[in-house]
């Protein structure tokens, strides 16, 4: 009896309502101290439809955990190629940022050459550091701070089409065992 009751996680009080008895004479049963009245059918019976039903309903639950599996499949499968797609995207940016600081580290070096040939409080003077002022405020969207927050997101981005993947490896392997 109480092998039947652990097997369905059953209480004593569940188990007697189901079986229409009173919880005490379960509690009884179990302690060895009584018999069970002819309701003890009832529990024969059940034990019996517990042991020819699990085939039935495991095949009904393995179909339909099947059709979720396959569900989640797909949403991985979705999720790494967007984070695929979005990785591309942050690494042409990544390389084009790196380009442009580059760039704009000559171009600086440049004016500032040229700022050390020119005349003090001259027109050209002052049109070198606007252009070295415009120089630097460009170089703060493309420099190293900017740089390492497109490599944090790339990497980010990698390591969750990498996890989507092994997810839905797992959900393959578990769809086919």
């Amino acid at each position: 009896m109480k092998t039947i009751r652990t097997q369905l996680q059953l209480t004593q009080r569940e188990l007697a309502a189901l079986l229409g008895i009173s919880a005490s004479i379960i509690c009884m049963y179990e302690k060895g101290q009584r018999n069970l009245p002819a309701k003890a059918l009832k529990l024969a019976q059940l034990q019996l439809q517990l042991q020819q039903t699990p085939l039935q309903k495991t095949a009904k639950l393995h179909a339909r955990q099947q059709a979720h599996l396959l569900k989640v499949e797909k949403v991985l499968n979705a999720h790494a190629r967007k984070a695929a797609a979005d990785a591309l995207c942050i690494s042409l940016l990544l390389s084009k940022m790196q380009e442009r600081y580059n760039l704009l580290c000559r171009k600086l070096a440049f004016i500032q050459e040229l700022m050390q040939e020119a005349t003090p409080a001259t027109r050209q003077m002052s049109l070198l550091q606007n252009m070295e002022l415009d120089v630097q405020a460009a170089m703060d969207h493309c420099g190293p701070a900017r740089q390492q927050v497109a490599a944090y997101k790339l990497a980010t981005l990698k390591a969750r089409q990498q996890a989507a993947l092994q997810t839905q490896y797992f959900v393959k392997q578990t769809l086919r065992g």
